[in-house]
């Protein structure tokens, strides 16, 4: 299925789940009249073909297929004699040149990327108070452990952070690449506030998730994203991502 029509999908499928005041979604038989969509019964979710209620998957299976989909994600594994060590360069940095808009939407689904990371990472499906902005559901931030049903209680953190980009390639970079950085979900995660203000722009060096746990993924995710954007390390970083990343 193509991505964007997936995500789409998906996103249909969390909303029929979840909004169980919905008018008229709680549709009493499959075979009844429609004209398109989604809906359900008591038990299966319902898709609209040619006219009529169709069974799709149980409520429960579409519900386990979401929160699957939703676990956070490292971008394709790389090692690290992919990685260029290079000294970084400083100054010039200014988060407008990678984000002048704020989040983007970029498969246009009406979400934004922070709520496409919630979305996913939720292990339940999530709620939300108006349009796409997601308000509830159920996360844990993978730095230290904490959790919240409360979405207003999580950032997402660019885990390669767009100042550390700055300095290690992407200053280099025309406005296009940088925007499109800046949304990439193999390098967004949701995370507790704390975790993230004190991670800030820190890269491995001078920074590690408080989680012991999260190290490997923390590392492996770095690695790619730099690999992946063609982004430099250097020689701290690449020492400190070695002995991050030993026995994973």
């Amino acid at each position: 299925m193509h991505r964007r029509a997936g995500r789409t999908l998906a996103l249909a499928l969390v909303l029929t789940i979840s909004a169980s005041s919905m008018t008229g979604c709680n549709v009493s038989r499959a075979g009844a009249r429609c004209r398109n969509g989604f809906a359900r019964d008591s038990t299966y979710l319902l898709v609209c073909t040619e006219g009529r209620w169709q069974r799709g998957p149980t409520l429960a299976d579409t519900a386990r297929a979401i929160i699957a989909a939703q676990r956070p994600k490292a971008a394709p594994i790389a090692s690290l004699s992919n990685l260029t060590v290079s000294p970084e360069t400083s100054g010039g940095y200014d988060r407008d040149l990678f984000q002048p808009d704020g989040w983007g939407d970029t498969d246009g689904d009406g979400c934004d990327t922070r709520a496409e990371v919630l979305i996913r990472q939720s292990r339940s499906p999530v709620t939300f108070s108006s349009g796409c902005y997601v308000r509830a559901g159920d996360w844990t931030s993978i730095y230290d452990g904490v959790a919240s049903t409360e979405a207003s209680a999580f950032e997402i953190d660019h885990v390669v952070a767009l100042a550390e980009a700055w300095r290690s390639g992407a200053s280099g970079w025309d406005e296009n690449r940088r925007h499109a950085f800046s949304d990439d979900m193999d390098n967004l995660v949701a995370v507790s506030i704390s975790s993230n203000r004190s991670k800030n722009d820190h890269d491995p060096a001078h920074w590690e998730p408080p989680a012991h746990e999260a190290w490997c993924w923390f590392g492996r995710t770095w690695i790619s994203v730099k690999v992946k954007w063609g982004l430099t390390a250097d020689q701290q970083e690449f020492d400190a991502l070695t002995s991050m990343t030993a026995g994973c």
